[in-house]
């Protein structure tokens, strides 16, 4: 029930613009089903992750639950700051490559959430601000990783079109910035998994 509510609630999140019937149905978008499909995935391993911390408390499994909704549905909205592809265009023109990069954005944000709810709790509202800080650490050495990445394996963009001439991405080009997410989100949560705040210092 919980997995359900989530698929219905991020869908209306993160495709408030646009609907089911219409561009799977009717318009045969493929691209809205490869994006369905990895919010899909990362819903079900993010519900897994707040079934096992909850210690089978339900009063505890709903807030985390929605603390979890939460942090995901702020993260969607992060890919417009990280990205230059247009979220509602891009999806209108059905652009597979699109498509990906914002489904490796998706992988590699879920498991950075994932990755800040791995930790011991014995108080909620402690654990929650843990939660937190842990996804905003993310949030910072993300970028930094990406930045990492594309240096050290010399990955550069070339600007082939003209400022004037509007051409959608190519498929390439998406699978290329998916899979950055996708390297650069599993290495930050191996990162953040390790920190546990109050531990080697006193936390208030």
């Amino acid at each position: 029930i919980l997995y359900l509510l989530s698929m219905y609630i991020m869908d209306n999140i993160v495709f408030y613009n646009f609907e089911y019937k219409d561009e799977v149905l009717k318009k045969k978008n493929a691209a809205y089903g490869v994006v369905s499909f990895a919010m899909a995935i990362s819903l079900a391993f993010l519900v897994r992750t707040i079934f096992n911390e909850s210690e089978h408390s339900l009063i505890i499994l709903f807030i985390l639950w929605l603390f979890s909704l939460v942090l995901f549905g702020f993260s969607t909205k992060l890919f417009q700051y990280v990205s230059k592809l247009p979220f509602n265009s891009l999806m209108i023109q059905k652009n597979l490559g699109l498509a990906f990069a914002y489904s490796g954005f998706l992988f590699g944000s879920s498991m950075i959430i994932i990755a800040a709810f791995h930790h011991e709790h014995h108080d909620l509202i402690s654990y929650c601000i843990q939660v937190i800080l842990k996804a905003l650490l993310g949030a910072l050495i993300f970028p930094l990783f990406r930045l990492g990445v594309t240096y050290v394996y010399q990955i550069q963009v070339v600007e082939t079109q003209s400022p004037n001439l509007k051409e959608p991405p190519q498929l390439g080009y998406g699978i290329h910035e998916g899979a950055v997410f996708l390297v650069c989100g599993l290495l930050t949560s191996i990162i953040i998994g390790q920190i546990h705040f109050g531990t080697i210092y006193p936390f208030f």
